[in-house]
């Protein structure tokens, strides 16, 4: 058979398994997969925040020595799209660098109205943030519950929803991170990418053009 034949037999195939066989589960799930798009019509300012943590695409030392990446935890705005507060750590990923930045947020915009929408990282799920939720042992060994006492979300009257796992694409802030990412890392001559793939071929002293 001709080359075309086999292109026809192949076209046959269903765009979804040509994916799926060729490109696997996880380009399946990103680009052909069933998802329910959000309608933000129905969505105010404030209704909405959604909270991650980026691992900062640069390096930078402390006293000329060790070399790290900072972390950068903020909060978004599900309808307006812009970062309602932020905050920068150079020390490690942890849940008082949250707490930091929703308390820059409420200072310049007032509290969320309803809800704040996050992952399933420990940073969130602790005790004084916004309760141990699905990591949370429901009975002791001895047969009792355990105490839970009342975190700073339940303080400030709103609910913390947590995203299945594995589906980044349903957090907003994810895409502010990329922009961040574009436009603002790659400026740093330490920039190093986020992957093999997107390392620079020269860094250090050289700066990128």
């Amino acid at each position: 058979p001709s080359y075309s034949t086999f292109y026809r037999a192949a076209m046959d195939v269903p765009l979804a398994v040509r994916i799926l066989m060729r490109e696997g589960a996880r380009a399946y799930y990103n680009k052909v997969s069933v998802y329910t798009r959000r309608s933000y019509e129905n969505i105010a300012s404030n209704d909405w925040w959604v909270g991650d943590t980026y691992t900062c695409d640069t390096l930078t030392t402390a006293d000329g020595k060790t070399t790290h990446r900072p972390y950068l935890t903020a909060w978004v705005d599900v309808r307006s799209g812009i970062f309602v507060g932020w905050y920068i750590s150079f020390g490690g990923n942890n849940s008082q660098n949250t707490v930091y930045a929703l308390r820059r947020a409420c200072l310049a915009h007032g509290m969320p109205n309803n809800n704040l929408y996050v992952d399933n990282g420990r940073e969130y799920l602790t005790f004084d943030f916004g309760g141990r939720g699905h990591r949370a042992k429901k009975v002791l060994a001895d047969g009792s519950i355990p105490f839970q006492p009342k975190t700073i979300v339940g303080y400030m009257g709103l609910e913390m929803t947590n995203a299945i796992v594995q589906n980044s694409r349903a957090k907003l802030v994810e895409r502010s991170f990329r922009n961040v990412k574009e436009y603002i890392m790659k400026l740093f001559p330490t920039y190093t990418g986020g992957s093999p793939e997107e390392k620079p071929e020269a860094t250090g002293s050289m700066s990128r053009r």
